[in-house]
């Protein structure tokens, strides 16, 4: 809960229902799931209530995300809390193995069922890059150029 949410969330959620949220960009990806106008609702109920979050590590919009598929979504399933062990799934992790275009977990001996790129910035230069790469454009035409990473100046 550290960095995405303060203990006031537990006037909105339960213990239980905290641990059901992971990945949220998933739901996020789910066509006409998320209307603008919900959006729109979700972002003010969040202004209105700012103790809830915790923006403290200056975490970007994950703690909003979370709070938006935690309030839209009720039947969620968090595959990681799956019965049996799951793979790993964070792309820092060095020690998965590659088999093609699949990546597997030696630990549990499994393939990932997704690569989680959290607080890595998704560019060339990251880890498994050639695996995103290949599924995100699967089926389509790769764009021959990337921006390139600027650095941002300090004030």
């Amino acid at each position: 809960m550290k960095n995405v949410f303060t203990p006031e969330i537990y006037q909105v959620f339960s213990q239980e229902e905290l641990k059901d949220i992971f990945n949220g960009g998933w739901w996020g990806s789910k066509k006409g799931l998320i209307s603008e106008q919900y959006l729109y609702d979700i972002l003010a109920q969040c202004a209105t209530h700012p103790e809830y979050f915790d923006f403290s590590q200056k975490t970007s919009d994950q703690p909003i995300i979370n709070y938006m598929i935690l309030k839209r979504i009720k039947k969620r399933f968090n595959i990681v809390r799956r019965p049996g062990k799951a793979a790993g799934s964070w792309a820092g992790t060095s020690h998965f193995h590659r088999e093609g275009d699949k990546l597997i977990d030696p630990t549990v001996n499994q393939p990932l069922d997704y690569l989680h790129w959290a607080g890595i910035r998704i560019s060339p230069e990251c880890p498994y890059w050639d695996i995103w790469e290949h599924y995100r454009y699967l089926g389509e035409s790769k764009p021959t150029n990337y921006p390139q990473k600027t650095e941002r100046k300090k004030v």
